[in-house]
């Protein structure tokens, strides 16, 4: 995975904050190449949702943004895992039905695949089609040859999910007393 980027950014200003808690967004989790625009919008409709009052309320929308930031990020990487795969698993079929051509040939000939130049794509993709080399079987294997690192990815999109849920809950819980708070007063 890329490297994060040191940056800071600028919060909107379309994005109300209290100024003794803007350290929380300074320097929000963008990756070298993200638009931060993304990452703002998502900001501000979680405050829009939430309503933050309290430092708590802050804390949580921090935690939340954060847990659904790295989600995407992971999901992301997880698609290019596969869509790297895909080249590799080309490559292992047209050698299986070819054998033995040069290596760097090879490389060269399974990445129109991803062919920009739709001729090129359709012809490689019919060439394999010719063979029952199907999509399904490219994804499957650039699964089998990713699965370790896929079932890492899972694992931690399943642990931002779990994290995220308990933040939920957690948020809900302390609404309920503040409210409950407020009824007895």
């Amino acid at each position: 995975m890329q490297e994060q980027t040191q940056t800071p950014n600028v919060i909107p200003s379309e994005i109300t904050i209290p100024e003794d808690l803007k350290s929380l967004f300074y320097e929000p989790p963008l990756l070298e190449g993200e638009d931060p625009n993304l990452y703002w919008g998502l900001l501000g409709a979680v405050i829009d949702e939430r309503k933050p009052r309290t430092v708590s309320d802050w804390i949580a929308v921090n935690d939340l943004v954060t847990k659904l930031w790295e989600e995407r990020v992971f999901r992301r990487a997880s698609n290019a895992l596969i869509r790297g795969g895909t080249l590799s698993a080309v490559q292992h079929f047209l050698a299986e039905v070819r054998g033995g051509e040069d290596r760097v040939k090879q490389i060269a000939e399974a990445a129109k695949y991803f062919s920009d130049i739709s001729k090129e794509r359709n012809q490689m993709r019919s060439r394999l089609a010719k063979y029952g080399i199907t999509p399904a079987e490219l994804h499957a294997k650039a699964f089998e040859q990713n699965s370790e690192a896929l079932q890492i990815l899972e694992r931690m999109i399943s642990s931002r999910e779990r994290g995220r849920r308990k933040l939920r809950k957690e948020d809900e819980r302390r609404r309920r007393q503040e409210t409950r708070e407020v009824e007895n007063r």
